[in-house]
């Protein structure tokens, strides 16, 4: 908590400090100009005060470094906790409850075949196998663990936030077996289709057996979630969770590909912008806004027009097509 509070006054007065630094930038205003002329002929007064500032900002950006720094150790600690506190039997029923209501994951059997329950049910839906088990089987995970109530500040929520319905999915035993540590899986958000996927991180799952269902995790990578439209969890929280997930599978060598490269740093950039005070929706409109600004910029750099070279045999005709 001591740590935690230390975070915070730092960034205010990181802000604070980055506010001042501005307003005498404004205020030397048209001075500018006049500054460069003084350089020239008079031995740049103004060179002492640009020089402070100049090492006032170097001092400011390593402290938001440093502090950025320490968030992201905070948080990682928090994802894989020591160990898990016990909780009363209310509480975990309850917020299974609040769950299924939220996803609309509750059944109950009819002969052969499954109804939807919002009470009474025997049987809960899987979040990523869409397998219906038995409500005992299927698990209440929590996104953020409920031993890492007390760091909930390091990501923007309360402690009273960690049995929050958008903290949680109901998964498999099996795959909530693999969240937290050891991280051997996580979900990753794709922007173009507005969805969650699951992504299985170490190889050595591929074929094993999802416990209680008989999918196996292969079947299951970059599978979408089966939940409702609009009832998405803390987008941070999920984010958060694969890019410590995803740094940790590249360390122990299970994933190598760069594209695995490429959405740690969408990832980053996502989060550069909620830590500063931006809402994940307007972090994802904002990255895929520069994605396409990005992808415009290269499509000009390149030639729209290539040459299809002719198989042997096909007309001597030159055929164009669009890139």
């Amino acid at each position: 908590d001591i740590a935690l509070d230390g975070v915070h006054t730092a960034r205010r007065a990181v802000d604070i400090a980055l506010d001042g630094v501005q307003r005498a930038g404004a205020n030397l205003g048209g001075g500018a100009a006049v500054a460069l002329t003084h350089r020239e002929a008079n031995s740049d007064p103004f060179g002492p005060f640009l020089q402070r500032q100049e090492q006032r900002d170097e001092r400011l950006e390593r402290g938001m470094i440093a502090v950025a720094d320490l968030v992201r150790s905070l948080r990682y600690r928090a994802m894989c906790p020591d160990k898990e506190t016990a909780r009363s039997t209310e509480s975990q029923v309850a917020f299974k409850n609040a769950l299924v209501s939220r996803y609309h994951a509750g059944f109950r059997r009819n002969g052969k075949h499954f109804i939807s329950a919002s009470t009474s049910f025997t049987h809960i839906q899987c979040a990523v196998t869409g397998w219906k088990t038995s409500k005992t089987l299927c698990c209440a995970g929590h996104l953020l663990p409920h031993a890492s109530a007390h760091d909930a500040l390091a990501f923007g929520l309360s402690p009273d936030d960690i049995n929050d319905e958008r903290n949680g999915l109901l998964l498999a035993q099996g795959i909530d077996n693999v969240m937290h540590p050891p991280l051997r899986v996580c979900f990753l958000f794709d922007v173009l289709h507005n969805r969650w996927e699951f992504a299985v991180l170490d190889p050595k799952l591929m074929q094993q057996v999802v416990q209680p269902t008989r999918k196996r995790f292969r079947e299951l990578h970059r599978k979408p979630l089966e939940i409702p439209q609009g009832t998405s969890p803390w987008k941070r929280l999920l984010w958060i969770h694969a890019e410590h997930a995803i740094t940790s599978a590249m360390k122990k060598g299970w994933i190598k590909d760069q594209a695995w490269e490429d959405e740690l740093k969408k990832l980053a950039s996502l989060l550069d912008q909620v830590n500063g005070k931006c809402d994940s929706d307007a972090a994802l409109r904002t990255w895929l806004a520069d994605s396409i600004t990005t992808a415009e910029s290269q499509a000009k750099d390149r030639d729209p027009l290539q040459t299809v070279k002719h198989k042997p045999g096909a007309a001597e005709a030159t055929k164009v097509q669009t890139d």
